[in-house]
């Protein structure tokens, strides 16, 4: 359920910012987006392509996934060449917080809307899709404490 949320809130970003790529065969707008994933050789990782590409394919979209291999000059190879290939949005699974922040800043200038999913960049991308560590532990030690009822 995760996985569709974020996608769709990628399909929803590429409607609002009223990419128009032409029509496919049915006659409706037809997309492209372009994702740069931190390594595929992460079986969450690997989830999150798979998701995303059933939605994709559900939707009618075109999905270009690529491997970063944990590294952020990559990244940032791969995000100029869905930028000089007019994706309608990009996805972005960061390698590094500083590093991978070009990439942000290259494809916000080209005004192709980012969404990073699951990490975090120093640039501020169009949208952030994942959950945030602290909270996540906060919670996580919230119900260890209510299972032990506030001993141990």
């Amino acid at each position: 359920m995760k996985l569709c949320t974020i996608f769709s809130v990628v399909i929803a970003v590429v409607i609002l910012s009223g990419c128009n790529r032409g029509a496919n065969k049915d006659g409706e707008k037809s997309f492209v987006i372009g994702a740069s994933m931190l390594s595929l050789q992460s079986e969450f990782v690997v989830n999150v392509k798979d998701a995303m590409e059933a939605r994709a394919k559900e939707k009618n979209i075109a999905l270009i996934v690529n491997d970063a291999q944990r590294t952020a000059d990559k990244q940032v190879q791969q995000i100029e060449t869905f930028i000089s290939q007019k994706v309608d949005a990009i996805i972005l699974n960061p390698c590094e917080v500083e590093a991978s922040s070009p990439a942000i800043e290259k494809a916000k200038a080209a005004g192709i809307p980012i969404i990073n999913v699951n990490s975090e960049t120093a640039a501020a991308p169009d949208g952030f899709v994942g959950s945030r560590d602290e909270e996540a532990g906060e919670i996580a030690m919230e119900q260890i404490a209510k299972l032990l009822n506030g001993k141990g």
